[in-house]
């Protein structure tokens, strides 16, 4: 598959301008932005770079006074630029996410990602911000649903962190296949993973992670409930979703025990 680049120039460029506009560009489906002088640079795959995309592209650039322009580009060059570009990040004193190609580093937990065009790679804030609240939840034992599962990375901390097991869910055929060497390089073996789009029926879960967007996941909020899950990490939208996703936490008796915001995106942990 084939990426397009998106090369937005800023009238006024600084960072509360860089954080809006490519926080505006994630909600839209791009799945990596970079900054560069007065340029943010934006990519998205063949298939999301649709007429109504480009119409929304125009409307942020009215409203936010940029102008832009696009081209196609190649997999190959783009998987080179991502390698380049892609440095260890470190989630705390004891975890850290590198790709193969990383020397190794020798943390208690090292996971190695290799994205393959995936999103989570601990870079973005909200895959960062469930990466670390999964230190502070106790995965003795417990049965764990990782819905959205990216390239796999919630689900291979959660294995390391002594979760019994953990179902990694994914509708795209890239991250299921992205996930699957991901679990190999790592020497997991008790993640199941399904290609799916729906939370499975008559499985049973003690925790359900789900970095996606805030329209599925109030979406999915009923079929979580039918797992008798009892708490949820919560994660991929804005501090500007937060009062719709509390009035819905709120109509479903769960409670909120955890709200932590980076750079404008939300991670929530709430309990029933």
């Amino acid at each position: 598959m084939n990426y397009f680049k998106f090369s937005l120039t800023l009238t006024n460029f600084n960072e509360q301008s860089v954080e809006i506009i490519t926080a505006f560009l994630f909600q839209l489906g791009f799945e990596s932005c970079e900054e560069s002088k007065n340029n943010i640079y934006a990519y998205a795959s063949e298939d999301n770079v649709t007429d109504d995309l480009i119409n929304e592209i125009e409307i942020l650039s009215i409203n936010l006074n940029f102008k832009f322009t696009f081209n196609e580009i190649i997999t190959e060059n783009w998987n080179k630029k991502w390698e380049s570009n892609f440095e260890p990040i470190q989630i705390n004193n004891d975890c850290i996410i590198r790709a193969s190609f990383h020397k190794q580093i020798n943390l208690k937990y090292e996971i190695i990602i290799d994205p393959k065009m995936s999103f989570g790679t601990g870079h973005h804030e909200t895959t960062f911000l469930v990466c670390k609240e999964l230190f502070d939840i106790n995965l003795e034992n417990k049965n764990v649903l990782d819905f959205g599962c990216g390239t796999g990375i919630l689900s291979i901390l959660s294995s390391k962190l002594n979760a019994k097991s953990v179902t990694a869910i994914d509708y795209d055929n890239k991250c299921i296949d992205n996930t699957f060497e991901n679990l190999k390089k790592n020497n997991i073996d008790n993640v199941e993973l399904i290609k799916d789009d729906k939370v499975p029926k008559n499985k049973k879960f003690d925790l359900i992670i789900s970095n996606i967007n805030r329209n599925v996941i109030l979406k999915s909020f009923e079929a979580f409930i039918q797992t008798e899950a009892k708490e949820f990490i919560l994660s991929g939208f804005l501090e500007t979703d937060f009062e719709i996703l509390l009035n819905k936490i709120k109509d479903l008796k769960f409670y909120l025990i955890n709200k932590k915001n980076k750079n404008g995106w939300l991670m929530l942990r709430i309990k029933k």
